[in-house]
């Protein structure tokens, strides 16, 4: 199965993600902010990165950005509580795939990877 890339400077909520991610089959990774992340990303393969928005040190837009300059970058899903029609007009212009408000609902979060990921699959054939 996959390996999905969660980066949050909450440890509570990347427990929860992690937990959740498990029990569908996804193998998880965690990073505290954009730093770990791109370190972990340029490391090891990642189907998918779960980010968070404000995170100390790098945060979600600066490691949207810092993705968008990689070819092989892997698509990338916001979760946030930053519920501003900018904040998200922006993640998309960042190339977000999808802007979840958080607490995500399971169904939307596991929806949301499942259509970035047959998305990555049916533009890679």
């Amino acid at each position: 199965m996959e390996t999905i890339l969660i980066v949050d400077g909450s440890s509570f909520t990347r427990n929860r993600l992690r937990e959740t991610l498990l029990n569908f089959g996804y193998q998880v990774e965690e990073a505290r902010n954009g730093n770990e992340a791109l370190s972990k990303i340029e490391t090891g393969p990642c189907a998918c990165v779960v980010t968070d928005l404000h995170m100390p040190d790098l945060d979600g837009f600066q490691l949207l950005e810092r993705m968008t300059e990689r070819t092989s970058a892997p698509p990338a899903i916001v979760l946030s509580a930053d519920i501003q029609k900018g904040s998200r007009e922006r993640c998309q212009r960042l190339g977000a795939k999808a802007f979840l408000n958080k607490p995500p609902r399971v169904d939307e979060l596991i929806s949301a990877i499942e259509t970035v990921l047959n998305r990555v699959c049916l533009t890679s054939r």
